[in-house]
């Protein structure tokens, strides 16, 4: 496995634990600050920026529209809720956004294999909320089968559907495979 996929990935994992961490506390600081010098790095030290930071930005645009949809439909609450309890608050987005900036080494390990990915969201999406919800970040409500059902066909849904979109993006950014293999 390449360097810069283990980097990537542990520092994804101190990207999480630092808005997770500070939701827990009440405070969108330290996850903004390490999600986005995180996915500026990430970025940065790419191969192909523009369809790193395009999907970096979609996945955040993701983020923005479905943990707001899963906070106003009741599976979630969000601790550190700012800038608005109505929508995802910040540090979500920054996740999803330094998330998005990992999926070059995923969709290169998961080739076109969208079963694969769907199953994969499905299985580490709903235990990542789980985990946050260990540490405070968020509740999740009592029904909690429920929840977990809902967490996991966004995710299984979602993560497929940006590792498609990647592929698309980094397709028409280089003449070059984007994935050797495929």
């Amino acid at each position: 496995m390449p360097w810069r996929t283990i980097l990537l990935w542990l520092g994804f994992q101190a990207v999480w634990f630092a808005c997770a961490l500070g939701a827990a506390r009440g405070t969108n600081a330290p996850g903004l600050i390490a999600g986005l010098s995180f996915t500026a790095i990430a970025i940065a030290t790419s191969k192909q920026r523009v369809p790193e930071a395009s999907i970096a930005a979609l996945s955040g645009l993701a983020g923005l529209v479905l943990e707001s949809a899963l906070l106003r439909a009741g599976f979630v609450t969000f601790a550190a809720p700012w800038p608005s309890e109505a929508f995802a608050p910040a540090w979500i987005v920054v996740l999803w956004l330094a998330f998005g900036s990992t999926l070059s080494p995923l969709a290169s390990a998961l080739g076109r294999n969208r079963p694969l990915a769907a199953a994969l969201g499905a299985v580490a999406g709903p235990l990542a909320y789980l985990a946050g919800e260990r540490l405070g970040a968020l509740q999740l409500p009592a029904a909690l089968p429920l929840t977990i059902l809902a967490l996991a066909a966004v995710w299984a849904a979602a993560l497929p559907a940006l590792l498609a979109i990647y592929d698309r993006l980094a397709a028409r950014t280089c003449d070059l495979p984007s994935h050797p293999g495929r």
